[in-house]
């Protein structure tokens, strides 16, 4: 695991668009409605960086995730903007972790050639299941299908340092389901791989059908098993358990996770609701 500098900074930037709400999510965000909203934050987020820059003359950046939201909507020639941006205004360590959050259905082969030109070197791929059933059932934009497609264009790439975000928990959902989407996931080989349960607030569509009894939840006791069986089966597949919900191939550590994890300083950008 990479040591964690304590005079370092990391930088967070919430990119608050998407091509549709999730049915579970709590997290700011925005249907992109138009391409000018997106170069509207994409001014004011360059101005925000390069104000805020002054104030830490003296200490370096090791790593940047784009997060969101749905970054991957973003174009490489954006992001290569903003990356840019941050080279000129702080100082990026030479081997700084650069993360882009992305969704199966905002990616394609010239857009991920791209991404990688611009200097994204770790991708989060936020698969949730590959179930499709399931996929449905969260809103999600994408099917099973997509998700295996960018998966394998992250190979042909020769993107090795790539996450795929997992969600268990949903409703209805069998110990042996969750497995078998878990199993899934490993197959694919991914240096990296995040478990979260599902936590729903009461204002989002699936937490009013939750508090309507229009859908079952599984109980502690089963949540429980889910993620205990999870880690052992990682474990048994050669993934370090190194936090709560993360799990990664020996060198893969998330540094920017690292960060928030070791109480280090990071800088945030993102909107207010």
């Amino acid at each position: 695991m990479k040591a964690i500098n304590p005079s370092s900074l990391g930088i967070y930037i919430h990119v608050p668009f998407c091509l549709q709400k999730c049915r579970y999510c709590d997290f700011y965000s925005l249907p992109l409605a138009w391409p000018v909203d997106m170069a509207s934050y994409n001014q004011a987020l360059l101005a925000e960086i390069s104000l805020k820059a002054s104030l830490y003359p003296h200490q370096s950046i090791q790593s940047i995730y784009i997060g969101g939201g749905t970054p991957s909507l973003l174009s490489p020639q954006q992001i290569q903007t903003i990356i840019t941006v941050i080279k000129n205004s702080f100082n990026l360590n030479i081997d700084a972790e650069i993360s882009l959050e992305a969704n199966p259905a905002a990616l394609h082969e010239q857009k991920m050639a791209g991404l990688l030109e611009a200097g994204i070197n770790r991708f989060s791929l936020g698969v949730q299941s590959f179930d499709d059933e399931e996929l449905r059932l969260m809103g999600r934009a994408h099917n099973a299908r997509q998700a295996y497609e960018t998966i394998e264009l992250f190979q042909r790439q020769g993107c090795k340092n790539f996450n795929i975000d997992l969600i268990y928990g949903l409703p209805g959902q069998s110990i042996e389901k969750w497995l078998q989407n878990l199993k899934q996931a490993a197959e694919c080989n991914p240096s990296h791989l995040s478990l979260y349960l599902l936590q729903l607030e009461e204002h989002t569509p699936m937490g009013r059908d939750a508090a309507a009894k229009k859908i079952r939840l599984p109980g502690e006791d089963i949540e429980w098993e889910m993620y205990y069986q999870a880690v052992s089966y990682l474990q048994e597949h050669g993934y370090d358990h190194y936090e709560l919900s993360n799990f990664c191939r020996p060198g893969y550590h998330c540094r920017h996770n690292l960060l928030y994890w070791s109480a280090c300083e990071y800088l945030a950008w993102e909107p207010e609701r």
